[in-house]
């Protein structure tokens, strides 16, 4: 199956996980796993959360952002992935000028 996402529908999440502003998401779902190609504007932040069940994997392809994964920063640019292992809580900060886009895989 091929997906395309230019011709995914993008969804403004506001506050997402009690982050600041906005943040946008194309999501494929596929049983318990999920795609998403995700745009977090400058400014903009993924709350702390928490993986409870899964492990999240984020592929960098522009931009540049922080995550704080149990409580120790980590700096990210386009061609890094940030991991989130299962009971793991992370969050993500848009720490560019320009818009932080990355793919995360959750399974």
């Amino acid at each position: 199956m091929i997906v395309d996402f230019e011709k995914t529908e993008e969804k403004e999440i506001c506050y997402c996980h009690g982050g600041e502003l906005s943040v946008f998401v194309k999501d494929i779902l596929s049983g318990k796993s999920k795609v998403s190609l995700i745009r977090i504007p400058p400014g903009a932040s993924i709350g702390s959360h928490c993986h409870f069940e899964n492990t999240e994997y984020d592929y960098a392809i522009s931009g540049e952002g922080t995550a704080v994964i149990n409580e120790i920063t980590e700096f990210i640019e386009p061609g890094d992935i940030h991991i989130c292992k299962q009971g793991s809580m992370h969050s993500i900060l848009n720490t560019s000028e320009e818009d932080f886009i990355f793919l995360s895989i959750i399974s």
